[in-house]
């Protein structure tokens, strides 16, 4: 069985879980955030590799920067890392 990760719906899990509403489209962009994603790095370790993700928060209006973190994670599959990497990095949030 192969899993797959679409990390934009973790992360919409994540945000809704702390209370977040999302939505598809803005017509008042005071109170919006734009959230960005990337995979940010690979290390190797005696155990395997781990994998990094980056996560920025942009103000709509003034596009200046809310929030930005970075995690690591590592499992059993590349989809379970990075699944950790954006759970761990979240939590900060």
């Amino acid at each position: 069985m192969q899993k797959s990760l679409n990390p934009s719906d973790a992360i919409a899990g994540i945000l809704m879980k702390k209370g977040f509403v999302l939505v598809n489209s803005v017509s008042n962009d005071l109170e919006t955030f734009i959230v960005r994603y990337g995979e940010s790095g690979r290390r190797d370790t005696w155990y395997g590799y781990t994998l990094e993700v980056s996560i920025q928060m942009i103000d709509a209006k003034t596009k200046n920067t809310l929030f930005t973190c970075s995690a690591e994670g590592v499992g059993d599959t590349e989809v379970d890392g990075i699944r950790l990497a954006i759970t761990r990095c979240l939590s900060e949030f």
